[in-house]
């Protein structure tokens, strides 16, 4: 609807704020009315996610991204908010991205799980990137993204098992 694209366009606007803490209270204060109507949390807190997230405020983040989540589970949104929150600083944000992925009355959108795949990457978490890649060439057998992923894990795991037998020989 237009409200959430208005409250959704928020975030953008003030994410060119130079005092990106400052811009994040005074969303903060005037989403209250928003964040408590059925009808607009769920955009309301999107945005106040991404807030918190511009103004580099992890847990806030975090805690909006839950209830986004927690007022629509199939939802993209908090998925995408919690893997850029995912990784060292923030490891509680991991959760939210499997609940979205590994919701059964959910067909997770391929392009989340391959981010998550990349993530999992990025992380020298190879063997959990390896399950995420297979899982994504089950899911969405066209998403061509997907099978260059999962090729390319295998490549790797294969060189890698072939340097190991040339070190034990």
């Amino acid at each position: 609807t237009k409200r959430d694209d208005a409250l959704g366009s928020v975030a953008n606007i003030f994410s060119r704020a130079t005092d990106k803490v400052a811009a994040a209270k005074i969303v903060e204060q005037a989403f209250v009315p928003y964040l408590n109507a059925p009808a607009t949390a769920f955009p309301a807190w999107i945005a106040l996610a991404r807030m918190r997230l511009a103004s580099d405020n992890n847990t806030g983040a975090l805690e909006a991204t839950r209830q986004a989540q927690a007022l629509q589970a199939n939802a993209p949104e908090p998925a995408l908010l919690a893997l850029a929150l995912m990784g060292p600083k923030v490891p509680l944000a991991e959760p939210l991205v499997k609940n979205y992925l590994d919701n059964p009355s959910n067909a997770p959108k391929p392009e989340i799980r391959l981010l998550y795949t990349r993530t999992l990457l990025a992380n020298a978490r190879f063997a959990e990137a390896m399950t995420q890649a297979l899982k994504l060439s089950t899911e969405a057998p066209s998403f061509a993204s997907g099978w260059l992923v999962l090729g390319s894990l295998q490549f790797q795991d294969s060189q890698d098992r072939n340097d190991m037998k040339a070190a034990a020989a």
